[in-house]
């Protein structure tokens, strides 16, 4: 079994996050601060910072109940 390096985890969520930015015109940092309280998270991932397990699944979390075109946005 093969399983996701952290390069690939952080490179993803990185990506997923600026596509939501992309289509919904919100910040990276008001992404931040609303997903997991910290306007810099992104940002500092992308420079390499380690994130927890919990951050992430907060960001994906969020990511999922607000992309936009969701049931739960309309």
């Amino acid at each position: 079994m093969t399983y996701p390096r952290y390069e690939q985890i952080r490179d993803a969520l990185v990506e997923r996050t600026r596509e939501f930015t992309r289509l919904t015109g919100t910040s990276i940092s008001a992404v931040g601060r609303e997903a997991v309280s910290d306007t810099s998270f992104i940002a500092d991932v992308e420079k390499g910072l380690s994130f927890t397990v919990g951050k992430y699944q907060r960001m994906h979390s969020w990511l999922d109940k607000n992309w936009p075109g969701r049931a739960a946005n309309q």
